[in-house]
């Protein structure tokens, strides 16, 4: 992504960016098991029932920041990862304006009571056509850890914003400047993470 100025945030404020790199999908089960075998790290408890070629979840924000910087890289922050879903033009989402359920692998919203999550797809395999992002899966299949923390007062880490919705949510997690906090050590079967560069 070229450095620049984007339009951010639920009042498409413009943010000043550097340059950087972002991973085309999230992680998957295979590639983390990889890096569990190097080095030791403990596979996330969902490993054995996903298929390597889905995104790997379940693991905490420490263990997605040791495998990025095992490889050199980091986790993006959670603006990086909203200039990825606006593009240059500062849509909502990646593919315009307007919200199609059927661009994103979000929860299934039944006519009468709550909505039924989605089957979780590859990390590589787009749910429908593609539209012109890059990317896969920004929006949809697993929420994303990013590196911008939540500050106590003291300046202290107390949480991370995570992004992107998952399969087991509904639009309104699809906007781009939707944000969930989750603790450093938290676990959630429906979050993983992609990868940035440079460090």
């Amino acid at each position: 992504m070229p450095a620049g100025q984007f339009l951010a945030g639920a009042r498409k404020e413009p943010k000043p960016l550097d340059a950087f790199l972002l991973g085309i999908a999230e992680v998957t089960v295979a590639e983390y098991a990889f890096f569990a075998a190097a080095t030791g790290a403990p596979a996330p408890p969902e490993a054995k029932d996903r298929r390597d070629e889905h995104p790997v979840a379940n693991i905490t924000w420490e263990e997605a920041d040791a495998y990025a910087r095992w490889l050199d890289m980091r986790l993006p922050t959670d603006l990086e990862w909203e200039r990825a879903v606006r593009g240059t033009d500062g849509r909502l989402y990646p593919w315009g304006d307007k919200f199609e359920p059927g661009r994103a692998n979000l929860a299934r919203q039944a006519p009468k009571g709550p909505a039924t999550p989605a089957t979780m797809l590859p990390a590589y395999r787009q749910l429908t056509r593609r539209d012109d992002s890059p990317f896969l899966h920004l929006v949809g299949n697993v929420r994303e850890w990013t590196s911008t923390a939540v500050r106590d007062p003291k300046g202290g880490t107390t949480a991370y914003f995570v992004v992107g919705g998952s399969v087991a949510d509904g639009e309104a997690a699809a906007a781009p400047h939707a944000r969930v906090q989750l603790k450093p050590d938290a676990r959630d079967p429906y979050t993983g993470f992609r990868l940035a560069w440079p460090r």
